[in-house]
């Protein structure tokens, strides 16, 4: 099953979760875009997760270069990365065209992401 949004698809074996979606789209995303589509992601993940809610899914393509921290009234949403038709991160297990790694600054010891909720899942990345 991969994830469907209008005729077009992107991903493999991704379910979709209880409540909204959002993507973000590290190569044609956009912060100035709504984030409800990929044809309107936004550009980064803190600017996704800005207009999330508990249960929500976040779909990513591309590589993402940020640290993000995830408070805690974001219990129980999903960080996917879903585009397949990218090829994987080198480093990456996940054959998903989505990559998360640490930004030129601060220092790459730094975390990529910091969890401050319960139930958060991140998936394919």
């Amino acid at each position: 099953m991969g994830v469907i949004e209008g005729s077009v698809q992107r991903g493999a074996g991704v379910e979709k979760g209880p409540g909204a979606s959002f993507y973000a789209d590290a190569n044609n995303g956009s912060n100035n875009n709504g984030g409800g589509s990929w044809s309107s992601a936004k550009a980064t993940i803190a600017a996704a997760l800005a207009l999330m809610s508990e249960g929500d899914t976040l779909y990513l393509s591309g590589k993402f270069l940020e640290q993000v921290t995830i408070t805690n009234t974001l219990g129980g949403i999903s960080i996917v990365g879903a585009d397949d038709r990218l090829p994987a991160h080198a480093d990456s297990p996940w054959p998903s065209g989505a990559s998360w790694l640490p930004p030129a600054s601060p220092p790459a010891d730094t975390a990529l992401l910091t969890v401050r909720s319960q139930g958060v899942t991140v998936r394919n990345i």
